[in-house]
């Protein structure tokens, strides 16, 4: 029995260790947010909530209550939550895969990517300097490649959601169940008429 119990105890300790690392480059994130709106003479901060990578139990998540009060602590008159269904700390920290291209009329710049292991689930995030529209009607969706050490490009998941504002910049997303641990090189991406199948230029990470 004690040795079932330890490999859960490390197991989930390494999860949270993770977990809380992340939230605590968000904290900064949100921070910057705050800041950034008090300089500008803004009274209203929207501030993304918090995003916990995949933890064995729910419960191991710190409160995330949002106090309509929040506002008032930094000295404005609110704070708005708004929800970010992807780890956006990985914004804070070095662009491996920078790359440079025009997209329905938006401009990326990065290109970043981590790994949930609990989940095998890969996530893609890609940067713009203007929000990208999507709705569920629209055809207009972006075509993401991955290419292997010494192989050819292979298709990942389209990129096919609206853009989400954190701290100046607009964030598209995607996200696959990766059955074994891939190693990607680079990247790249184009404009994709879902209807036709035609993809514009490729832009490819550097």
């Amino acid at each position: 029995m004690i040795i079932p119990c330890v490999l859960f105890f490390l197991l989930s300790y390494a999860a949270v260790y993770l977990a809380y690392s992340e939230t605590m480059k968000q904290a900064v994130i949100r921070e910057n947010i705050i800041k950034k709106a008090i300089s500008d003479g803004e009274q209203n901060a929207f501030v993304p909530k918090f995003y916990f990578r995949s933890l064995i139990k729910a419960g191991d998540r710190f409160d995330t209550y949002h106090s309509t009060h929040m506002g008032l602590f930094y000295g404005i008159k609110k704070t708005t939550p708004i929800m970010i269904p992807f780890d956006y700390s990985v914004i804070s920290g070095e662009c491996k895969f920078r790359i440079e291209g025009d997209l329905f009329g938006a401009r990326s710049s990065c290109l970043y990517t981590y790994m949930e292991k609990l989940k095998k689930e890969r996530v893609f995030i890609i940067e713009f300097d203007k929000p990208f529209v999507y709705s569920e009607d629209s055809n207009s969706w972006i075509s993401i490649q991955g290419r292997k050490k010494d192989g050819d490009y292979f298709k990942l998941p389209d990129i096919r959601t609206q853009s989400f504002l954190i701290d100046g910049k607009y964030y598209v997303y995607s996200k696959y169940i990766q059955s074994d641990d891939v190693d990607i090189v680079s990247y790249r991406i184009a404009e994709l008429d879902s209807q036709s199948g035609l993809t514009g230029r490729y832009y490819t990470t550097r």
